[in-house]
Formats: structure tokens, C-alpha cells, sequence
């Protein structure tokens, strides 16, 4: 069994979350990798981060587009329901 204190465990939350929000493994280990360097590679890490979160927006663009046509659709669904 292995034992992980509390920065492990932040770590390991943090990466799940890079992961679940769309990060590709391969970018996730870069960052792991810049991250082993210490503070001269915050610069790096930032870019990364910058770049993810502008895809998260986009993301959340386009779904909320789709969550639109979505709301339209059901309108005039119900619409046709009450006659």
C-alpha cells in the first residue's frame, strides 16, 4: 500500500481535473514536467494554463449555442402542445 499526504493528494485532484476538462495526457505531462523545475518554468506553466482555459471558453461557447437551439426547440414543441 502506498501512503499520500495531502500534496499528493492535491496533485492528484489537480491533474483529474486538468484531465476531465478536455487537457491531453501528453500536455499534462508536460506540465508535470515543467512543474518538477521549479519557479523557472512558471512562464511555461502559465502558457499551458492560458491556452487550456481559452478551450474550456470555447467549449463553453458552443455548448451554450447548442443549450439555445435547444431552448428554441423546446418552445415551439410546447407551443405546438398548447395548441
Amino acid at each position: 500500500h502506498r501512503c499520500y499526504d495531502e500534496q499528493d493528494l492535491g496533485w492528484i485532484r489537480w491533474l483529474k481535473m486538468l484531465r476531465n476538462s478536455g487537457m491531453s495526457i501528453e500536455m499534462i505531462r508536460e506540465f508535470v514536467q515543467l512543474s518538477q523545475q521549479g519557479n523557472d518554468s512558471i512562464e511555461a506553466r502559465c502558457q499551458i494554463l492560458d491556452a487550456h482555459r481559452q478551450k474550456i471558453r470555447a467549449t463553453i461557447s458552443e455548448l451554450e449555442g447548442y443549450l439555445h437551439l435547444l431552448d428554441q426547440k423546446l418552445l415551439f414543441y410546447r407551443g405546438l402542445e398548447d395548441g
